[in-house]
């Protein structure tokens, strides 16, 4: 399942973008999930845990 930026983190772990696998991020359970600046504003971004 994949979430998108701002949304609540669900539990803690490790996130890659859907569409860049190559770019990972750590989130924590309560937070929000990062907003993307792997690419442009105008690219849509899905996190997925791994």
């Amino acid at each position: 399942m994949a979430h998108k930026p701002g949304e609540e983190v669900p539990r803690d772990g490790s996130v890659h973008c859907v569409l860049h696998p190559d770019v990972i991020a750590n989130v924590t359970k309560g937070e929000t999930f990062p907003a993307p600046t792997h690419f442009g504003d105008n690219e849509a971004c899905e996190w997925e845990f791994a």
